[in-house]
């Protein structure tokens, strides 16, 4: 079932011109939508929240069709964008105690969690708690970003969109971000869409990826059909990473690879012969930290598809 559909949008805002747009993000999905620039991911953000009308087409929640300036569909829908703002001299907790008090109806008809524990819950998740009573302006980017998510989730959504959602999150925080959306949708069936520039981490936990390309949708595939086309390779590390090369190169005939730093090669040609490989470097006297296999990364793959 499709929770949230862009059915050909167009849309031209100063030097950005979105045609002929098409999406949709399925029940329980987590999508990842990269942009090659930040203006065309902010017009297409604006207009699936419902802050800029599209010349054509439409946003379609939950499989209805509503007029642009309808809103109700809405409470059932968590945003964290560049769009949303807080009262800076209220502190976090009010901030977001202020933001659910309008969705108290329905939260109370899901469960019987108090607004408080509720609002406690992803304060901890976060890691907030020590800061939750700090007025906003005094908060990081990194807090402020924290509080962009709580404030998405605590109202329980069915759908979330998330603009950039890692950006300014520590490594402790991203990985306990993943797993939560994980969670929403494996668990919750939260639909999730997920707008960014930057395609570092979501090929380790996104469903399905758009890519976007001078204001288009130039390719869509699963997880397991990026990972087909993903180019592998045997991650080679060695102190002695010049005499690696020439063995390699003269002893087996090797000559596609990529030199990643200076103690680190991957090899993309003749990767079945791992114990072949390193029983040669081994006789030709190469000390061989690790190796190990993988995959291009999303960015690399992405990279290579618009030519960049």
């Amino acid at each position: 079932m499709i929770q949230l559909q862009l059915e050909a949008i167009e849309k031209k805002y100063q030097n950005t011109n979105i045609k002929n747009f098409n999406l949709s993000v399925k029940y329980g999905e987590i999508y990842g939508l990269v942009c090659d620039d930040y203006d065309t991911k902010k017009l297409l953000g604006k207009i699936i929240t419902g802050l800029a009308k599209p010349t054509k087409g439409r946003v379609i929640y939950f499989s209805r069709k509503r007029k642009h300036g309808a809103t109700h569909h809405l409470r059932r829908v968590g945003i964290a964008t560049d769009d949303v703002y807080f009262y800076e001299e209220m502190s976090g907790y009010e901030n977001i105690r202020l933001y659910i008090d309008a969705y108290k109806k329905r939260l109370n008809k899901l469960d019987t969690l108090s607004m408080n524990a509720r609002i406690e819950q992803y304060f901890k998740l976060f890691n907030l708690m020590t800061s939750k009573n700090v007025p906003v302006k005094k908060y990081s980017q990194g807090m402020r970003q924290k509080l962009k998510l709580i404030r998405a989730f605590v109202i329980e959504p069915r759908i979330l969109i998330l603009d950039d959602p890692f950006v300014a999150l520590d490594p402790v925080t991203i990985k306990q971000l993943i797993q939560h959306l994980k969670f929403l949708s494996r668990k919750k069936g939260v639909s999730i869409l997920l707008l960014t520039t930057m395609a570092t981490f979501l090929d380790t936990f996104v469903d399905r990826i758009g890519l976007v390309r001078n204001e288009t949708l130039i390719d869509e595939m699963t997880h397991e059909e990026l990972k087909f086309h993903q180019q592998s390779y045997l991650a080679v590390q060695s102190e002695q990473l010049p005499y690696l090369l020439t063995v390699i190169e003269r002893k087996l005939n090797i000559y596609d690879y990529e030199v990643v730093n200076d103690t680190t090669v991957h090899i993309v040609e003749n990767l079945g012969r791992l114990k072949t490989l390193h029983k040669i470097l081994m006789d030709e006297g190469v000390h061989v930290q690790e190796m190990k296999y993988g995959f291009d990364s999303l960015e690399h793959f992405y990279l290579e598809k618009i030519g960049e």
